[in-house]
């Protein structure tokens, strides 16, 4: 007797191939895997606020603010001054370190730091959020964004 016989295989029928339990495993794992992720919401815990819904006026801005701006060429300003890295890594460790100092002299000023953002609608979006990303290492809670 052969071996298709016992595995209930008759003589001259292709094999098949029964999906239903890889799929069902595959669903297992997929759910086993969200469960047990950790979500982090770093963007998220930034609070922006947006131009005109905030209801500033230009005779609410302090003095004591940073711009920071991004253009088309993706090159990252702080106050005007370009932040002089050869890869945007290096680029935004600079900002990193201009931001905390920043924050250190508003601390020492006694009022809140103020960062506003100017990003070139031509810029990727993920250099906007790792901009986003260096705020919130550096612990400035105070983000606006320019229109």
């Amino acid at each position: 007797m052969s071996a298709n016989y016992f595995a209930g295989i008759e003589a001259g029928s292709a094999p098949r191939l029964d999906l239903a339990s890889l799929i069902d495993m595959s669903f297992l794992m997929l759910i086993f895997f969200m469960v047990s992720a950790t979500l982090q919401r770093q963007e998220a815990d930034l609070g922006l606020r947006l131009p005109g819904v905030s209801g500033s006026t230009a005779h609410s801005v302090r003095a004591e603010r940073m711009v920071v701006t991004v253009d088309d060429r993706e090159e990252i300003y702080a106050n005007r001054d370009r932040l002089m890295g050869q890869t945007p890594d290096e680029r935004l460790d600079l900002l990193v370190d201009r931001l905390r100092r920043f924050v250190a002299l508003s601390a020492h000023a006694g009022q809140p730091p103020q960062v506003i953002i100017d990003c070139s609608g031509k810029a990727r979006e993920q250099l906007f959020v790792d901009v986003l990303g260096a705020c919130r290492k550096s612990g400035v809670r105070n983000i606006s964004l320019l229109e």
